[in-house]
């Protein structure tokens, strides 16, 4: 079975403000970017992806059991997140063999500067032995 990024929808960016906005909506700013930033107690860092993944030559009635994400910066690992499904994740829309597989996961970050984040994926799945890399990084 062989694994492909179909789809990588981040969320959008909300950023933690003392100040009381113009808009007197509270201590928190909203903006459209491209990459989600969700921060908690004004400390943590994560990203949530809405993920997509091919996968050819798909078992019937085969799934996910985990999925693993990797952040890396250049070639440093700044977070991970392994994810163990409490119900199997199943494919849907088995076609001539390809199937896709979607779930959402969030991965915390320790970033020690500014810069491009790629995030890797990897997933474990019923009926393979060992984790399968997802090709293409979010």
């Amino acid at each position: 079975m062989h694994l492909k990024l179909i789809a990588s929808v981040p969320s959008k960016r909300w950023d933690h403000c003392r100040d009381l906005p113009a808009g007197a909506r509270g201590g928190w700013v909203f903006s459209q970017v491209n990459v989600d930033r969700v921060i908690s107690d004004c400390r943590d860092y994560y990203m949530l992806f809405g993920l997509g993944v091919l996968a050819v030559d798909a078992i019937s009635n085969d799934y996910i059991e985990q999925t693993k994400l990797t952040a890396r910066m250049d070639s440093d690992v700044i977070g991970t997140d392994v994810l163990t499904w409490k119900h199997p994740n199943r494919m849907w829309a088995i076609h001539n063999g390809d199937a896709i597989f979607e779930w959402a996961q969030l991965i915390a970050l320790d970033p020690e500067r500014d810069g491009m984040i790629s995030v890797s994926i990897d997933a474990k799945i019923k009926s393979q032995d060992d984790w399968l890399t997802v090709d293409g990084n979010a």
